[in-house]
Parts: structure tokens; C-alpha cells; sequence
């Protein structure tokens, strides 16, 4: 889900699978010059939706729409901070319990990781702490497996400009970070992650290595801690990453992403969609 450019700027985009194809969906967009934009949903039923993301013209603020079974109107969140915010990433348990994260602008050099919290009428900022010596963080992805579990992913920086991956859980109350192992020499994050229970968690991502390479990244959450998971890298590719993950009940996991490779290892590199299932 993501938006449609325009001489008026971008504009929402929703499509719907039936089970046999996709077919476009009417949504509400902000009137020009906002750029409009929808990067993340979640359908706790057949009749419920809730997409995220932003919109805006020299300024991003969060924006959310619903579907009601019949059709997407918009439910505004709360912005948060006087620079750009976004919502990249939501989950929701039922049509009035919603979690949506993203990031937003603390001051004007630094941004800081964003959860709102839908209860079925308004959107409501929830405070989030950050690692200590950040300077810049960020959420990319979202799993609630009820009102008082969810685990939220990203990647944060620090003075010496090192990326780390961010893991941070929602009890019901507040927001705490999870230690993540981490696997790169200068830069890691977690892009996506799927959870099936409080201690059952899949998050993906990517990270790089002292040979240049980027490679994909998976951790698993036991209830205790997070570690590593092995990941295949395609034969070839300079470049992986995992952006998205779900995992059924059983704990099968699928991950989506992209990947860059030479062809016959000349010229530039091209880009490819990948995905990758658990054995």
C-alpha cells in the first residue's frame, strides 16, 4: 500500500484481493498541495482495516484511514513534534484496539521513534524511550497479539554514526526496550517483524558486513531475549533486505524484500523482489 503521483501531488492508493485478483479501492486524500501517502494495514476482520502513513506538504504529519467494509474514510492522528512525522506501520486487534508506529521529529536535528494507540474513536501518543546516546531512531514495524502485547522494530544511531537494530515492547502500560543482537559493522536495522504470541516474535531486517556486502537479517523473541537467525543471501547479491515478515500460528515464517546483483558481474546493479520462507 503506498501512494499515487499526480500534478497535485501524491495521493493514497488501496487495492483489495478477493481471493482470485486485486481491484482498486476509492480512498480519501488530504487536498493538494499534500502530498498524500498510505505504508502500512492491518484488517483484524473482513469488515475492519486500518492503513497509516502521512501527509502533507512542506511538513509530514501521521495520517490513518479506516474501512468499514464498504469504505476508507480518514482518521487523523495526533502529530508529533513540530517537524515531519510519520506512521509507517500498524497493528490492530480488533477495529477499535490499534497500535501504529513511525517517527517523528524531536528537534530539528534529531527524530525519535513514534507509537499512537487507536481506541476506536481517536488516536492517543504514547511515550517511547530510546537507547542511550541516540541521535536518531526510528520504528518500521508493528505486531500486537492483544491489547497488552506488542512488539515494535526499527534501527537507531548514536554520535559515532553506527545503526543499530531497536526492539521495544508494549505491556499494556508502557513502552521498554529489548537488548537485539547485532550483526553489522556500522550499520543494522530491523525492518519488519510478526508475532504470534508474547514470547513468539520474527522481526527481519538487514545488515552490512566489513567485505561491503548488506545481508538479510532475521531474530527471533523467546520471551527471554532475542538472537539471530540464519538467513540465506541469494547467490550473487550485493544487497539484501527483509522489509516484511508474517509467521503463521505454527511458526512458519515468510519474509519479503528486495535484492541487488550484477548481471554477469559487469555494469550497474539491478534490483529484484525476494522472498524467503523457513524450511
Amino acid at each position: 500500500m503506498g501512494g499515487t503521483f499526480n500534478a497535485r501531488g501524491n495521493r493514497t492508493l488501496a487495492e483489495r484481493w478477493n481471493g482470485t485478483s486485486w481491484s482498486v479501492q476509492r480512498t480519501p486524500s488530504e487536498p493538494a498541495p499534500q502530498d498524500n501517502e498510505l505504508d502500512g494495514v492491518s484488517c483484524p476482520s473482513l469488515s475492519s482495516c486500518v492503513a497509516v502513513g502521512s501527509t502533507g506538504a512542506a511538513t509530514a504529519v501521521p495520517l490513518a484511514e479506516t474501512w468499514n467494509g464498504t469504505s476508507w474514510s480518514i482518521r487523523m492522528p495526533i502529530a508529533d513534534g513540530p517537524g515531519d512525522s510519520t506512521l509507517v506501520g500498524v497493528s490492530c486487534i480488533s477495529a477499535s484496539d490499534c497500535i501504529a508506529v513511525g517517527s517523528g521529529d524531536n528537534t530539528v536535528t534529531s527524530q525519535v521513534p513514534l507509537a499512537e494507540r487507536w481506541d476506536g474513536t481517536s488516536w492517543s501518543v504514547q511515550p517511547v524511550p530510546v537507547p542511550a546516546g541516540t541521535t536518531h531512531s526510528f520504528f518500521q514495524g508493528v505486531s500486537c497479539t492483544s491489547a497488552s502485547a506488542c512488539t515494535a522494530v526499527g534501527h537507531y544511531d548514536n554520535a559515532s554514526g553506527k545503526e543499530f537494530t531497536l526492539a521495544e515492547a508494549w505491556n499494556g502500560t508502557s513502552w521498554s526496550i529489548q537488548p537485539t543482537p547485532n550483526r553489522g559493522i556500522g550499520v543494522a536495522g530491523l525492518a519488519g517483524v510478526s508475532c504470534t504470541a508474547p514470547g513468539a516474535c520474527t522481526a527481519v531486517g538487514f545488515y552490512d558486513t566489513s567485505s561491503g556486502l548488506v545481508l538479510p537479517l532475521a531474530e527471533v523473541w523467546d520471551g527471554i531475549s532475542w538472537s539471530v537467525q540464519p538467513v540465506p543471501n541469494p547467490q550473487g547479491s550485493t544487497a539484501t533486505f527483509l522489509n516484511g515478515v508474517a509467521c503463521s500460528p505454527a511458526g512458519v515464517c515468510t519474509a519479503v524484500g528486495e535484492r541487488s546483483h550484477q548481471v554477469n558481474n559487469m555494469g550497474p546493479s539491478s534490483n529484484q523482489t525476494l522472498a524467503e520462507a523457513e524450511p
